[in-house]
């Protein structure tokens, strides 16, 4: 006959398993919490949070000494303009009132002050440089020229387009015109938005007078020159000042979205696809921020491309924040 189990062994099995599954839960529980709420996790959340910090630090302080040190400066452009005008009215017996689209002074000023337009060009490394002149009505006398390679310099004028010049000028320089070419700034067919890069400088002269054209000086929103299938752009404008202190016209450069785009590489932050950088400014104190450009995959993928930018809470110090995100509740670090 066989024996059957004891029911005795049973029950001292039990009786060892189950404290020490008990003691095998809580040591996890115990290891969990400490991991969650002690050192070694918050000081790794913390390492994050820097290297993080660190990426983005560095890439705006390397854009602001492009802005400052490179693309704005343009003195030498702004002198040049202002010689040149002087010396082409007294030339022609005429006043800066007398400047118009069609006049043959008109076109020599701009013929004069092309080739010191594009040495600005190459040398700031930006995608367009312009010179746009006051005039009585709404059609503006203007020279615009844009790079489609800011980054080469051929011996050349193969990389340049005219946006807007006199016909004399795309002859005298043998440079082709672009698509939307047109002989002059009509600021009356275009926006707001699109015009702020001479309308707001000319008129901050006018209600600052004595102020120095520098101090004058205006960074633009995202705009298109020609139309919505232009290309979109930033610009830096200040005014041209006559002897008598008024402003006569402004001169400026600019950088397309898609240039300043390239300068964002959102690789080096180490996310892969889940991870972008956003060009923006605000004029509310810093909690929303209106985008200018943008890089990588996730901005536009999650918040919708434009969206402004409103930051959360803040995640570490006064550097890292959570952002809203209208489209879900989860938020993304910025």
């Amino acid at each position: 006959m066989k024996n059957k189990p004891s029911k005795k062994g049973i029950s001292i099995m039990q009786r060892l398993l189950l404290p020490m599954l008990l003691v095998i839960v809580l040591e996890s529980v115990l290891f969990a919490v400490t991991l969650l709420y002690g050192g070694p996790y918050q000081q790794a959340v913390h390492n994050s949070y820097a290297i993080f910090d660190q990426h983005t630090a560095s890439r705006k302080n390397d854009l602001e000494n492009e802005m400052l040190q490179r693309w704005s400066n343009i003195e030498a452009l702004q002198t040049a303009v202002d010689n040149a005008t002087a010396s082409t009215l007294a030339r022609d017996g005429l006043t800066y009132d007398d400047l118009s689209v069609d006049s043959r002074t008109t076109s020599d000023i701009f013929i004069q002050v092309a080739p010191t337009l594009i040495t600005i060009m190459r040398k700031n490394s930006v995608t367009g440089a312009f010179v746009v002149l006051q005039s009585e009505n709404e059609t503006k006398p203007a020279l615009y020229l844009r790079d489609t390679d800011p980054v080469s310099t051929p011996a050349d004028y193969s990389d340049l387009l005219l946006e807007r010049a006199p016909i004399a000028v795309s002859k005298s320089m043998n440079i082709a015109l672009d698509s939307w070419w047109s002989p002059a700034l009509d600021v009356g067919t275009m926006d707001a938005a699109s015009t702020s890069f001479f309308t707001v400088p000319m008129e901050t002269a006018a209600a600052n007078p004595g102020m120095s054209a520098k101090d004058l000086c205006y960074w633009s929103p995202p705009f298109r020159l020609s139309s919505d299938s232009d290309r979109q752009v930033i610009t830096y404008s200040l005014p041209l000042m006559n002897e008598a202190g008024e402003a006569y016209g402004v001169v400026g450069v600019e950088l397309s979205v898609d240039y300043l785009c390239t300068l964002l590489p959102a690789e080096e932050l180490g996310f892969g696809r889940n991870a972008s950088y956003v060009l923006a400014t605000s004029t509310n104190g810093g909690r929303s921020y209106d985008h200018v450009a943008d890089s990588g995959f996730l901005y536009s993928y999650q918040l919708g491309e434009g969206t402004p930018v409103r930051l959360d809470a803040a995640l570490s110090g006064e550097t890292v924040f959570s952002v809203e995100n209208p489209r879900s509740d989860s938020t993304k670090l910025a």
